[in-house]
């Protein structure tokens, strides 16, 4: 069953010149450039920040771009190594123009981090952040959070079942990080 299942799927794979943990080696899909030739930009950082419900920056050039990973922050410029990173609750700092004197923050609940080397002449990486909230800090509000933990808190003191202990556990770590960025 499964040779024949694996089958399928080496049929679509180009065979890599070594054995081992790259054995096969999928092509990569070049798509179309957009109406209107080339990338504008070159040697930048293009940088698509979205949730589920909107687009903040789609390939918008910026200088840096720091998100709260899962092991640590970790700050991506142009150059960055390729990375695939999940994303804890926490803050991401954009920083633009030229000297990245131009900073906007946003709080992300959660999410992966996507970076890839360029993929054309124009030596620009791109980075996605890809959330499941996406808020501009300066739409959290620090006393509403600090409330809303006390009461989780209370409710969850002395609970003898995994789900309420779970809830409070996440939400604690949730609220925490909402009080910590909020300005």
């Amino acid at each position: 069953m499964f040779a024949r299942a694996f089958s399928r799927f080496a049929s679509l794979a180009a065979p890599a010149p070594q054995r081992g943990w790259n054995a096969f080696v999928l092509p990569s899909r070049h798509f179309a450039t957009a109406a209107g030739g080339a990338n504008p930009f070159k040697n930048q950082l293009l940088l698509t920040l979205s949730s589920p419900s909107e687009a903040i920056y789609v390939r918008t050039p910026v200088r840096s771009v720091t998100v709260p990973g899962s092991e640590g922050a970790m700050t991506m410029t142009n150059g960055h190594s390729q990375t695939v990173a999940r994303l804890k609750a926490g803050e991401i700092i954009v920083r633009k123009g030229e000297t990245g004197d131009e900073v906007e923050r946003f709080f992300l609940s959660d999410g992966f981090v996507l970076f890839k080397s360029p993929e054309d002449d124009s030596g620009c990486c791109t980075a996605e952040v890809l959330g499941v909230e996406v808020v501009p800090v300066s739409m959290l509000d620090k006393e509403s959070a600090a409330t809303a933990l006390q009461e989780l808190l209370q409710q969850g003191a002395g609970a003898t079942d995994e789900w309420t202990k779970a809830r409070t556990l996440l939400g604690q770590e949730l609220l925490s990080s909402v009080i910590r960025a909020a300005p």
